[in-house]
């Protein structure tokens, strides 16, 4: 007989990660960075290095590769194409235009703060000098 207190292998086993996680989880770690050297760059009045804007753009490509399953997988998608493509700078308000129709699909009434996390929330925009 087995008890429901019952150590067992199921217990010790966590839920895989979807592709879909890894990517975000990946994208979300080099917005971060990229916020850091951007500040510090600032702050010191020096040019972006080329690793982290690399590897922030990789990321995100990745992420915008990734098949997606939700809605808000696509909306996640318009975040990342605006952060690297610079959308908003070009056309101003089109990314929390996408967005908003993307999670009125699905009812949502605050896209913005409800479902997409601070660290991708924004990215400023670079232009090329």
């Amino acid at each position: 007989m087995r008890f429901m207190t019952e150590n067992d292998l199921a217990g010790y086993l966590r839920p895989r990660e979807s592709e879909w996680d890894l990517a975000l989880g990946r994208y979300r770690d080099t917005c971060a960075e990229m916020r850091r050297v951007m500040d510090r760059a600032g702050a010191e009045g020096e040019d972006l290095p080329p690793g982290p804007v690399d590897a922030h753009e990789a990321a995100a490509r990745a992420l915008i590769l990734t098949p997606g399953t939700h809605l808000l997988h696509v909306a996640q998608k318009v975040r990342a194409l605006d952060n690297v493509l610079g959308l908003s700078a070009n056309w101003p308000g089109v990314a929390e235009v996408l967005i908003h129709d993307l999670m009125q699909l699905i009812g949502a009434t605050d896209s913005e703060q409800a479902f997409l996390p601070n660290s991708i929330m924004f990215m400023p925009t670079q232009t090329a000098a």
